[in-house]
């Protein structure tokens, strides 16, 4: 069987640990100012349970998840402490199967398959998860377990949070026959809706409608839609594939020309990029800068490189040049966006002296206490709406 585990409302759940005063209350970890504001353009990123209560979900910008909730507490966030939260999680995970794939800090699908004569009962498997997760990690965790990874992430979220769901082989079309059809993984709004002018809204109904009908409206996607309300899923295990490219994007608390403050911006995005890439031990041969006005034209400027790059002093280097290169230096910018592509394992060891070595240091002081734990001096000062992304 496939087990579908998440972490329940995963940074506010952290949050939540570490500060006693704020549990048993709405609070989000949004993406703020590092002073701790919000304003109009910060969105969440999580929600407790508290807040959901109103109506606050991920994605909501701020201003509307404030309007909903007045008496919601906004927090920053510290992704270090995520990372590590997630990192236990999935050491715990490895105690019990091989067959780890990630969706995500907080998600993963598992299979028993290979340890499947280890194993007589599943149930006490997961409980033993969750018991572990909680006790070291002092979060809960909700988890799914069905015959199939489709089945395995519906059921994941039947219960929570702190909630343990068993499919049985066989009672997946009685499972989610009573549900919205929005609960199906990959059903969206407009989906849903359109599906409601059909008549059409719970799984079992969207089961029994003839799969050809299903393909003539929807076209190869109605094919999908039959077999998920039907209960069929992948029960394949994929680890996950090497990234092809580092992005990171920042987005201005107000629209800005200043060229100073871009280049500072762009500081920051050189520094959050390299510290993937000293992560995945790669280096790029393809640098993108992408910009976004305040009308919210988008637009991208490119250098493929002949030699590849690593360090935070070589992306800005070329992302200053692009800048110039693909700016007017009139229109003010709303967004600024690094890419790194061409990717190609570290080619040499890193030098002993020099930029690489200094690099290396800082990577370890991020890793072990925080990205915000040492910077740039003329990024100090630097007001940003998303400080706690990755």
């Amino acid at each position: 069987m496939i087990a579908h585990l998440d972490l329940d409302a995963f940074f506010a759940s952290v949050e939540q640990r570490d500060n006693p005063s704020l549990r048993g209350k709405p609070v989000v970890v949004g993406f703020a100012t590092p002073q701790g504001n919000y304003c109009n353009r910060g969105v969440v990123s999580a929600a407790s349970y508290e807040a959901r209560a109103y109506g606050v979900h991920s994605g909501m910008s701020l201003w509307e998840a404030k309007r909903r909730c007045p008496r919601l507490i906004i927090i920053g966030g510290n992704f270090a402490k995520y990372q590590e939260a997630s990192d236990k999680m999935y050491h715990i995970i490895s105690r019990y199967s091989p067959a780890i794939e990630p969706l995500s800090l907080d998600e993963v699908f598992i299979s028993f398959y290979e340890c499947r004569d280890l194993y007589q009962d599943l149930l006490t498997v997961c409980q033993k998860m969750k018991r572990e997760i909680k006790s070291e990690i002092g979060i809960t965790a909700s988890i799914g377990l069905a015959s199939n990874k489709l089945v395995a992430k519906v059921a994941s979220d039947f219960q929570k949070p702190d909630g343990l769901t068993l499919v049985g082989p066989g009672y997946e079309r009685e499972f989610l026959a009573p549900l919205p059809c929005v609960k199906l993984y990959g059903i969206g709004p407009a989906t849903t809706a359109k599906l409601a002018r059909l008549g059409i809204k719970t799984v079992g109904e969207l089961a029994r409608v003839d799969r050809w009908v299903l393909v003539s409206i929807f076209g190869k996607y109605g094919e999908t839609l039959w077999y998920s309300a039907n209960g069929l899923g992948s029960t394949k295990i994929a680890p996950p594939r090497p990234a092809k490219s580092v992005s990171r994007s920042t987005t201005f608390p107000v629209d800005s020309r200043d060229y100073d403050y871009l280049v500072k911006n762009l500081v920051y995005l050189s520094e959050k990029v390299v510290a993937t890439i000293l992560a995945e031990q790669v280096e790029g041969y393809c640098l993108i800068l992408t910009l976004r006005d305040k009308d919210f034209k988008t637009w991208s400027h490119q250098r493929v490189l002949r030699t590849a790059i690593s360090t935070a002093d070589q992306i800005l280097y070329f992302a200053k040049k692009l800048l110039l290169e693909a700016w007017n230096q009139i229109t003010p910018l709303r967004l600024l966006g690094i890419t790194i592509s061409h990717l190609a394992p570290v080619s040499s060891q890193l030098s002993l002296l020099g930029s690489k070595d200094l690099q290396e240091a800082t990577f370890e002081i991020r890793k072990k206490f925080g990205f915000w734990s040492i910077r740039p001096a003329s990024i100090l000062n630097l007001t940003l709406i998303n400080k706690s992304s990755p």
